[in-house]
Parts: C-alpha cells; structure tokens; sequence
C-alpha cells in the first residue's frame, strides 16, 4: 500500500523529470481513446513501481523512502480517482488506498475511505456485483466495467471503472481508475434521444411522401439512358389502368402509347434537354390508356449526367392533369358542367380575367384561403390584403404572383410555393400553378390558378431541418472525439474535439487520410 506521507513537489527520478519511464506523455493519451488512456496510466504506476524495485537493488545506498515518495506523488497527483482495493482473502474488496481525487468525488475524507470496502460505496445492485468483478480481476488481470456509486450526501452518479490486478507489499491488490460519467451519460442519453426523434420524422416523412404520390396520383419513372430500360412506378402504371404486372421495363411503353398529334413535340422536347438546349425539362402529352381514351400528363424530370456532360439517366414524375384541361374545355361549355367539375376537384382553383380580377374560386379554394367566394371576388393579386409570403420569410409582392406573370407574359408558372395569412392569423403554404385562359371570344386571355395546400408537409420539413441542425450541434460541441470513417478506414469527418486531441488546424488536414497513420505507432495494435 502506498505510503500515507505527503510530497510537496516531484521527487529526484519523478516521472515529471523523466517521462520516459513514467505516466505518459499528453501526445500518446491524446492519440488514444478514453480506455486505452486509462489502462496507459494503470501500466505507467505499476511500471514505475517496478523500476522502483530495480532501482533499488542495483544501488543499496539509495534512500528507501524515496521510491515510496516517487509512487505516492504519481499517486496522489493523478486527475483520476483511484482506488488500491485488496483483491483476496478475507478482506477481498477493502479499501487499502485512495488519493485526493477519489475523495472528492465520494464526500468522504481519505481515511473514512480507507475505513470502507468497495462496496460500501456501491448501490445494492452494483455492490452486489463486487466478488465478482474481483473473481474476474484474478482471473483475467484487468477489467472495464460501469457502477453507480451513491456520495456521502446520498446522491448517486454513474461511474466507469477500468482496473488491473498488481502486487504490493507482497499481497494482491486492485488499482482502479474511477471517472464521474454523469455529463457523458446524459450527452448519450440526448444523442439517442434526438437520433430516436429524427428517425421517427424521417420514417414519417417517408409515410407521408409515400401517402402524397399515392392520393395525388404521382407516377415516377426511372430512365437509363444507356440500356434505354425504364422503371415506371405502380402509381405510373395506375394513370393508365393498368396493374403492375401488365408493364414491362421497356422504353416503347411510353413511346407507342403517345397520341399521334404529340409525338413530335414531345420527344423534340426531350432532346431539346439533353442537348442543353432548354435548362429543365418539362413536358405536357397524352397517353393513351386501358380503356382507349386518352389521359393528359405532365411531366417533369432531371438528367444525371457524366463528367463529360453527356446524360446517362434521367428521372421525373408523371401527373395526370386530365382534370386540368377538362377545366379548359369546360369554361368554354356549360356553366353547369363547370361547376361540377371544379367542386369535385380538392385543389383550390381561382379564376382571374384579363385585368386580374377574380372571378371565380370552388369550394377547395375558399376552404385552403380561409374565404369565402364572395370575400376573394373582385379581388385582384395586387391587394395587400393577402399578405402573402416567400419561403425565406420575405413579402411576396402581388407584381410577382404567378397569375400576374401568366397574364403579363402569357406563360404558364408552375410549383411556385407561396404563404398566405388567413383572416384567423393561421399561415397556409400553398403551390401554385397558373395558366393562360381565354374566357370569351371578345375579351383578353385571362388566368387559371390551381394550388395544393403543402402546410403540413412544410412543417414536417422544418421539423426534420430544426433536428438534423441539432445533431450537428451536438456533434460541435461533443467533449469527446466523433468520426465518421469510410468502409476502407479512411477519415471521413471528425468533430471539434478529435480534431483538436489530433492539433489538427481543420479537418481538410486529416480527412481522407487512413484513420491508422493518425494514431502514434505504439498505440496502433490496441486500436486493430
């Protein structure tokens, strides 16, 4: 058991005069995880101890109190509680030994400890647990374990524990690294907290999206341009009339099922695209469906392409707009037949005349806009009343809607998403399409609008932005190293304090590199 004198500074041959035989140095514990540091400092007390013995036998004049006051003063000093526990007999688990720090964590005084087994400061689960720990300290000769310890205040606080067998005084005894864990614990407790909650919205918005394709009637598809096979989804199939089954992964699928009269101007619209020739690539065609008849399609889609420019797969959407262009066709006809039409349909629709002025909305859009049909009548997208907004926040002026763009420039707008206050202070986002519509003979082009309600799925995207910014918090401010490495061990990214235990000035200095050439060579065979 080490001595009970006090040292007021190192003693001659101390491992602060000489590290090389000593505690290790901050370079080789920084290279090292929490674990390996602390069965460094294990190694370091019983090498010193050691050298100790030798030292003495080679020169037997030196003071033999000397050696005692060398291994009290790296006892007492280290930052670490540590405890000297008698590993056998009888008193197996009596408390021999413990320095400043441990009695600072527990409340008790040095020799109240010293008057205590291990156990004694254990909850009744932990303490249970002791004989054994113990068993597998002489068993194994070292051991890593977590305990709850309770203060001589009655708090408890988790603990984790790393601890080797050594020899002392010609008896068998523990030294144990004892660490307060309570910050730790709690930080991996809101890790997965958060992780579990970011799952959770990730699994809901995936439900969502699937639920939106499903009643939205959104088929997707799948172009590889250098097989010339496509995947067409079962909703793609669906617009058609057609089951999963009946609908191969071929191209001509599409291409034999064009209406005779838009073939041309489709597929020049698609090569229009690729060569660069227009930036995005939209398109509106009919199909030909099961039943003969022909269903109009809007589509849309992106090219991936090679580092050469070349697109070597395309991917888009199909949306059925039938209904849209019924409602073209049916404002030229019956007004009955209109009215119909649109009261079935759940997107808002909003007529405008060629001065701006609305005309006409349906049910939907009174139910979306918090107004009634006579409150949006006469009203034009100039009146301030609306109080609309852009996704950043900013005041959307009336000049820029998508229906005074229509009217303006006689071009349909497409998915312009746009916030609107209600008249009960409740803010709906919406996406807006416009398009040009002539509403008589006489007069000017007017304007069509139709728009979905996407409230909910904007606030089930800010919510899944407000937590992946708070992971990456966690992730900055995380007191101990996170890295992410890739499958071939390579440094993908690294946290704040990695990058600092490394004194690496960014991660552009470290990243990419294999994980192994950042550890010191010495500690490499504990890290494979």
């Amino acid at each position: 058991m080490p001595p009970s004198s006090s040292a007021s500074g190192p003693p001659p041959g101390s491992s602060e005069s000489r590290r090389d035989d000593g505690e290790p140095g901050r370079e080789a514990l920084r290279g090292a995880s929490e674990a390996e540091a602390l069965r460094l400092r294990i190694e370091a007390l019983e090498r010193e101890n050691l050298a100790l013995r030798a030292e003495a036998a080679r020169s037997p004049r030196r003071n033999p109190e000397e050696g005692e006051q060398r291994f009290r003063y790296l006892f007492d000093r280290s930052t670490d509680a540590v405890f000297l526990i008698q590993a056998d007999g009888p008193e197996a688990g009596r408390i021999l030994d413990a320095n400043a720090a441990a009695a600072a964590m527990n409340g008790f005084t040095r020799q109240e400890l010293m008057s205590m087994r291990i156990s004694d400061l254990d909850t009744p689960e932990s303490a249970s647990r002791v004989s054994g720990r113990l068993q597998t300290l002489l068993s194994e000769g070292s051991a890593r374990f977590t305990v709850e310890h309770r203060r001589r205040d009655g708090s408890l606080f988790p603990v984790e524990v790393s601890a080797a067998l050594a020899e002392f005084e010609g008896r068998k005894c523990v030294i144990a690294f004892h660490q307060d864990i309570t910050d730790r614990t709690r930080v991996e407790e809101e890790r997965r907290r958060v992780l579990q909650q970011l799952e959770s919205l990730e699994s809901d918005r995936r439900l969502r999206l699937e639920i939106a394709a499903k009643a939205g009637g959104i088929g997707f598809w799948d172009w590889d341009l250098r097989t010339n096979e496509v995947f067409y989804s079962v909703e793609w199939k669906q617009q058609l009339g057609f089951a999963d089954h009946e609908i191969s992964h071929r191209y001509e699928e599409w291409h034999n099922r064009l209406h005779p009269g838009d073939v041309e101007r489709a597929l020049q619209r698609i090569t229009d695209y690729m060569e660069g020739r227009r930036p995005d690539y939209t398109n509106e065609f009919r199909l030909r469906h099961k039943d003969g008849t022909y269903r109009w399609i809007y589509s849309h889609g992106e090219a991936l392409r090679n580092a050469g420019g070349k697109p070597e797969r395309m991917l888009g959407c199909h949306v059925d707009v039938t209904d849209h262009k019924l409602i073209e066709i049916a404002l030229k006809g019956s007004e009955e037949r209109l009215d119909r039409t649109l009261e079935a349909l759940e997107e808002g629709v909003v007529v405008q005349d060629h001065n701006g002025l609305i005309v006409y909305s349906n049910p939907a859009a009174s139910s979306i806009l918090g107004l009634t049909s006579d409150q949006m009548a006469g009203r034009t997208s100039l009146d301030p009343r609306w109080q609309t907004l852009h996704e950043d926040g900013s005041p959307f002026p009336g000049e820029t809607h998508p229906a005074m763009i229509t009217l303006k420039t006689g071009l349909p707008q497409r998915g312009v998403v746009m916030g609107v206050r209600k008249p009960s202070g409740d803010l709906s986002w919406i996406s807006i399409h416009s398009l040009p519509l002539r509403l008589s003979q006489e007069e000017a082009p007017g304007v069509v609008c139709t728009f979905a309600d996407i409230t909910e799925r904007r606030r089930a995207e800010e919510g899944f932005r407000h937590e992946a910014e708070r992971i990456r918090t966690i992730f900055e401010t995380e007191p101990e190293c996170i890295k992410t490495v890739s499958a071939d061990g390579r440094l993908m990214e690294m946290n704040p304090a990695g990058l600092r235990m490394l004194e690496a000035p960014d991660l552009q200095a470290v990243v990419d590199q294999p994980v192994i050439n950042l550890i010191l060579p010495e500690d490499r065979k504990a890290y494979l």
